[in-house]
């Protein structure tokens, strides 16, 4: 069937159990012993037994129960995640064993618990910077952010006060993605991933004064480029900065 997950059974060496099952439909491996009766060493997986006891066991009995418990953490650490996504995800985390790729020994390879449960978890929106717009009317402040973890590209979306859509974008997880051009106020910053997880924050654009300088050429601290701020100046009386003084 289509939708059942076929699992092999590996031993400590990274070899195929002789017991496991193998051919063109086998998509993922997992521990489960050795064959006993082959004369390999005692490495069995130690599991739960009728009668609330427990024993070591071998066999592919032993290695599904890895892949479907790995299936359950994806689920219990993203509350959107699909079978599809989890099914996804199982196969892009794995050690590669036998020939590159899929193969029918080892199908995609060996489960990883730990980088797949990475790659489950939700979208976090992370802002990296906010740039205040610098006088009234510049319309130059700005913002980046980048989706932090999530499956798949996340989707931006910018809103203001209002709720009114300023900006939209796309980027794959931790990339970040910028929007320029906005005037000072309060918005919202939204991202949502390939499954409709979503992660928002709202952020504030302040408008900032810029003293350039001083715009007198007869004051020793003249500044040809400055626009604002004549207070800054210091005027110069007959080569003396201090008009008070005697010379």
């Amino acid at each position: 069937y289509s939708s059942v997950i076929s699992v092999g059974s590996i031993n400590s060496d990274y070899m195929l159990s002789s017991f496991s099952s193998a051919g063109p439909h086998q998509e993922l491996v997992a521990p489960g012993g050795y064959d006993m009766s082959s004369g390999g060493n005692m490495q069995s997986i130690y599991s739960t037994l009728p009668n609330n006891s427990y024993g070591n066991m071998n066999g592919t009995s032993m290695a599904s129960p890895h892949v479907a418990g790995l299936a359950g953490l994806l689920f219990s650490v993203n509350p959107c995640m699909t079978n599809v996504a989890a099914r996804d995800i199982l196969q892009q985390n794995v050690v590669d064993l036998g020939s590159s790729g899929l193969d029918p020994l080892f199908g995609y390879g060996l489960i990883q618990a730990h980088e797949a449960v990475i790659a489950a978890l939700p979208p976090v929106l992370s802002i990296q910077s906010i740039s205040d717009e610098t006088c009234f009317g510049c319309n130059d402040g700005g913002i980046t952010a980048m989706m932090l973890n999530g499956y798949g590209n996340g989707t931006f979306t910018l809103y203001d006060s209002f709720g009114f859509t300023v900006a939209t974008g796309t980027s794959a997880p931790n990339y970040p993605v910028s929007v320029y051009n906005l005037t000072a106020g309060v918005y919202t910053v939204s991202v949502t991933d390939a499954l409709g997880c979503n992660s928002s924050a709202n952020i504030t654009i302040n408008q900032i004064q810029i003293v350039y300088g001083c715009t007198d050429p007869l004051a020793t601290n003249y500044d040809p480029i400055a626009t604002i701020d004549d207070s800054s100046c210091i005027t110069v009386v007959n080569g003396c900065t201090d008009p008070t003084a005697c010379n």
